[in-house]
């Protein structure tokens, strides 16, 4: 029986020496919480009279998103513009005819679109911002010399890596169809980048993929000027 005491009485300080260890906080932080991944929602075309609806769909999640405007938007909507410009949002620039025929037919109308959008962008919010998209994305319609001279005028071009085809949707499928290239791009351990319209049917929707990306882990950034950017190859 003394033995028997004397082995419990062992145990009980090992036991009580092992609680007094110091925890390693982060281990434990990261036992309990899931990793978060960052995934960048952007929108073309905008602003519009959906925008004040996905500017709040957005907040019910605390989520942040990169809008790229056209310049004759800016100036048919205003309020929106700025409302974009000083919230948790990024905002670029998207050209101003999104006509393929007129923005290609030079760098210096690739170049000259840009400008001119970044410059009613500065009227309007009094902000400045580096950050394009071209329309219909970068391939295959920007030569080398077009790129060299958004370069040149400080521009930073961004495609996406996930192609949500919103705007050839009739219903919420788009959704599901996103979800599956979220994860592709997931697998090939890159962030995903999903470009999105400031549309009617995708503000209707977004709270659906808002929800699908959380679920997942992701948060949700704006793009950055200090970035590298997402570009086709």
């Amino acid at each position: 029986m003394k033995i028997a005491f004397k082995t419990m009485g062992v145990l009980a300080i090992l036991y009580l020496a092992i609680l007094a260890l110091p925890l390693d906080e982060n281990k434990v932080k990261a036992e309990r919480e899931p990793e978060h991944k960052k995934v960048y929602l952007t929108f073309d075309d905008g602003p519009s009279e959906t925008t004040d609806e996905l500017i709040s769909d957005l907040n019910d999640y605390h989520a942040s998103a990169t809008f790229f405007m056209l310049s004759p938007h800016m100036k048919q909507y205003p309020v929106e513009t700025l409302r974009l410009a000083f919230s948790q949002n990024a905002v670029g620039c998207h050209g101003v005819t999104h006509d393929k025929e007129a923005f290609y037919h030079s760098a210096s109308t690739v170049a000259g679109e840009m400008k001119t959008c970044r410059q009613t962008m500065e009227n309007i919010t009094g902000e400045r911002s580096n950050l394009v998209r071209v329309p219909y994305g970068s391939v295959p319609d920007m030569k080398p010399a077009y790129i060299e001279a958004l370069k040149r005028n400080g521009f930073i071009m961004w495609d996406w890596n996930v192609d949500s085809v919103d705007w050839g949707s009739n219903d919420d499928s788009w959704v599901s169809k996103t979800m599956q290239q979220v994860e592709l791009v997931e697998m090939n351990q890159q962030d995903p980048v999903i470009v999105m319209h400031d549309k009617e049917m995708t503000a209707r929707d977004l709270p659906a993929l808002l929800h699908a990306l959380q679920k997942q882990g992701y948060e949700f950034s704006p793009i950055t000027e200090n970035q590298k950017p997402v570009v086709f190859q």
